[in-house]
C-alpha cells in the first residue's frame, strides 16, 4: 500500500506533541539537576511526532517516530530532527525482549510527551481548570432550588476543595523552600517539563474551545470519526475498535438523552423559557465573560438562548466533569505506574466516590417525579452500558480492548466491579 492510498483509506494518524514541547525544550533541558548546587541535569527531552498505521486488526503500528530538539546555535533558528524507525531485524541469536534500540529510546521520549500532555493539558486544563469557573459562578449566580443548579450539582462534588489541595501540594513549581531545603511539588518532580509544565498547560489554553470537547465533536476534530455530532450514535469510527471512543459514544448518548429528558421538563415552553431565564443567564455570562475572560469574545461560545444550546452545554459540563475526567485520569497509575511503559507514576484512585447517576441526596434532591423518573432511566442506561463494556473486554477478537500485556479498558465502565481490579465506576465529579 502507497502513503498515497493509506491516507485515502483513512489508514495513516499522528500523535503530535510537537508545537507544545517545543518552546520550552530549551529551558526544559537547561534544568537544574541537582537543585542545591545548580548542576545541569542529564536528562534530556526531545518534542516528539509519532506516525502510526492503522492495521486490519484495528490495532495501531508505530511507523515511526521523529525527535526534534532546538538548533544548536540558536533556538529562533528552528530545530533539529531525527527520524527513527523499527529495526528491520535483530541480530542473530538476539531475542526482541533483550535488544534496546534507538527505536526503544525514541518510543520512552514519545510516551513521555505523550503522558505530560494528557496530564497538563487533557487532565489538568480540560478539567480541573476549567470547570472551576463553571462550579464558581453556578454557586454565585444560581439558587440551589433552580433545576440547572440542581442537575449539574453531583458533578461539581469536592472540585474546589480537589483543585485547592492540588495547587499546594501537586501542580506548583519550585520555588518555595521549606526548612532550608529546595521543595519541588509532585508534578514538576515526576514529568520531564519540571517546572514549566504548568506555564505550557496555560499556554495551551490559548487553543481552549468549549464546544469542541462534546464528545462526538472532540472525536471528528481529532479524526477519528466522522458524520453529523448531533446524531452521535450514527457517527462513523475510522477505528472500529477503539474502547474510548466505542464506550464513550455510549455513555455520551445516556447523558444527553437524560438531559434532554430533564430540561423538557422544567423548559417546556422552549427557547423563550431559556432566553428569560435571569438566573440560568447570570450563571453563563459569568462563566463566559469572568471565569473564561481571556476567551469571552471567542465565536463559538453557545448563546444560551435556546433549549438545544443548555441541553448540549449541561451534556458536555457532566461529561467533562465524570466519564472525561474517568478517562484521562484514573487510567495514570494502571499504565503509568510501571515507568518503562509510560516514564513517569502517579497515585492509584480515590475509593467512595458517587458514581454517575447516584446521588447522595436521592430521597430529597427533587419533588418532581418525572425529574425522578428520568435519572432512573439514565441508571438503566448506564447498567447495560456497563454490561457492554465487560462483554466487550471480554471479546478476543478486539485486540485493542486488553492490549499485549492483557491490561482491560475499564476507564469508562459506568459501574465498580470489585472483581477486577482498577474497575471504579465513573465518579460523578472531579474530585481527584
Amino acid at each position: 500500500m502507497t502513503v498515497a492510498q493509506a491516507i485515502e483509506k483513512d489508514r495513516l494518524y499522528v500523535v503530535d506533541h510537537h508545537d507544545w514541547v517545543m518552546p520550552y525544550l530549551k529551558r526544559i533541558n537547561e534544568l537544574p539537576g541537582d537543585e542545591e548546587k545548580g548542576e545541569i541535569s542529564q536528562r534530556k527531552s526531545y518534542a516528539t511526532r509519532t506516525l502510526f498505521f492503522l492495521q486490519d486488526d484495528s490495532t495501531l503500528k508505530p511507523l515511526a517516530i521523529e525527535l526534534s530538539s532546538p538548533h544548536p546555535k540558536d533556538e529562533r533558528l528552528g530545530g533539529t530532527s531525527t527520524v527513527y524507525t523499527p529495526p528491520d531485524e535483530l541480530k542473530a541469536g538476539d531475542a526482541a525482549s533483550d535488544t534496546f534500540t534507538a527505536w526503544d529510546l525514541a518510543k520512552a521520549h514519545a510516551a513521555s510527551n505523550d503522558a505530560c500532555k494528557n496530564n497538563y493539558v487533557l487532565h489538568w486544563l480540560r478539567t480541573h481548570a476549567t470547570m472551576e469557573p463553571v462550579v464558581l459562578a453556578a454557586n454565585r449566580q444560581m439558587s440551589v432550588l433552580h433545576p440547572i443548579h440542581k442537575l449539574l450539582k453531583p458533578h461539581f462534588r469536592n472540585t474546589l476543595d480537589t483543585n485547592s489541595t492540588a495547587r499546594h501540594i501537586v501542580i506548583g513549581s519550585g520555588d518555595e523552600r521549606q526548612g532550608g531545603a529546595f521543595y519541588r511539588n509532585m508534578h514538576e518532580v515526576n514529568f520531564f517539563t519540571g517546572k514549566y509544565g504548568m506555564e505550557m498547560s496555560s499556554k495551551a489554553y490559548a487553543s481552549y474551545n468549549f464546544t469542541e470537547l462534546a464528545f462526538p465533536n472532540e472525536l471528528i476534530k481529532r479524526g477519528v470519526a466522522r458524520g453529523d455530532p448531533k446524531k452521535a450514535e450514527e457517527l462513523e469510527l475510522l477505528i472500529k475498535d477503539y474502547p474510548y471512543a466505542v464506550d464513550g459514544l455510549e455513555i455520551w448518548t445516556a447523558i444527553k438523552e437524560w438531559v434532554t429528558d430533564y430540561c423538557a421538563i422544567y423548559y417546556a415552553d422552549g427557547d423563550g423559557a431559556v432566553a428569560g431565564d435571569s438566573e440560568l443567564q447570570a450563571w453563563w455570562s459569568e462563566v463566559r465573560n469572568v471565569g473564561h475572560g481571556d476567551l469571552r469574545d471567542a465565536p463559538w461560545w453557545p448563546a444560551m438562548d435556546s433549549v438545544d444550546d443548555l441541553v448540549e452545554t449541561c451534556s458536555t459540563i457532566i461529561w467533562l466533569g465524570s466519564a472525561y475526567h474517568s478517562a484521562v485520569s484514573f487510567g495514570q497509575y494502571a499504565y503509568n505506574g510501571f515507568v518503562p511503559n509510560r516514564p513517569t507514576m502517579n497515585p492509584p484512585v480515590k475509593p467512595g466516590e458517587p458514581l454517575m447517576g447516584e446521588r447522595p441526596d436521592t430521597e430529597q434532591w427533587t419533588s418532581e417525579q418525572r425529574a425522578a423518573k428520568a435519572l432512573l432511566e439514565f441508571n438503566s442506561k448506564l447498567d447495560a452500558i456497563a454490561e457492554a463494556v465487560k462483554k466487550r473486554n471480554a471479546d478476543g477478537a478486539l485486540r485493542n480492548r486488553n492490549g499485549p500485556v492483557e491490561v482491560p479498558y475499564t476507564l469508562l465502565a459506568p459501574r465498580a466491579d470489585p472483581t477486577v481490579p482498577h474497575v471504579g465506576g465513573i465518579p460523578n465529579s472531579i474530585a481527584v
